[in-house]
């Protein structure tokens, strides 16, 4: 598979090498039989597993809880090295918060900060198309690397709390300007455009049609094994708002 096809632009010219080399100082800490755990062929069925549930089953690759601190450090530098620094930031903090929901739920085997999966797919070089994969709760970022481009799809960022005021985490926010921004377009709305915007009244599955509260998606429409889902517009269209609302 020509796996550039993905990628709109062309020629962005930016070296992907210092995510390769994080790569092989990964697989250089590991034993063979961790290695062996944590790489799959480019074109394995896994690449398109991932899934953003608690209960952790479905998983697979190198479970980061079962590292020393050396080789954690390793697989998290090569998310560091391919995500902005606030992209990192974030990715780090919903582990943190879902670490915290131990202490909210008392339930040690579905959450944790450490309980997330990592996988590589091919073999991490500066010349040729590999990718990798980190899976758990709220946090699942999938990103096929090439000679001088990064494609970081599918990826899903979630948390709950998403504010913390109290306690070892106090002042971790996530999303607060996604949250803001979602804020000012809704308050900037008509009552005529917040009825077309506003789909549902509540998110809780109780309050949402059959086919947004499956056990494993919940409301994500395209999740994994859904490529290519043709999903019906809803909502306001672009042309019903305001050049500042858009």
């Amino acid at each position: 598979r020509d796996w550039s096809s993905d990628v709109c632009s062309s020629d962005l010219g930016a070296s992907t090498a210092r995510i390769a080399e994080a790569a092989q100082a990964l697989l250089g800490s590991l034993s063979a039989e961790q290695r062996s755990t944590l790489t799959f062929p480019l074109d394995a069925t896994e690449r398109r597993m991932w899934f953003n549930i608690h209960p952790n089953v479905f998983r697979h690759g190198l479970l980061l809880e079962s590292l020393t601190q050396q080789q954690r450090e390793a697989a998290l530098a090569i998310v560091a090295t391919t995500l902005s620094e606030r992209g990192y930031r974030q990715a780090r903090d919903i582990m943190r918060l879902n670490g915290l929901l131990i202490e909210i739920t008392k339930s040690n085997d579905e959450y944790g900060e450490w309980p997330y999966w990592f996988s590589i797919f091919g073999n991490p070089s500066a010349g040729e198309p590999w990718a990798w994969q980190i899976d758990g709760h709220h946090l699942n970022l999938n990103c096929t690397v090439l000679p001088d481009r990064i494609v970081i799809t599918p990826s899903f960022m979630g948390s709950e709390p998403c504010h913390v005021h109290h306690g070892p985490l106090a002042g971790t926010e996530v999303f607060v300007p996604e949250e803001r921004a979602g804020l000012e377009l809704i308050r900037s709305l008509s009552v005529p455009q917040q009825a077309q915007a506003v789909l549902y009244s509540s998110i809780a599955p109780d309050d949402l049609p059959a086919h947004l509260s499956n056990f494993i998606d919940g409301r994500m429409q395209g999740a994994a094994f859904k490529d290519n889902a043709s999903i019906a517009p809803l909502g306001i269209r672009g042309s019903d708002l305001s050049d500042a609302q858009r």
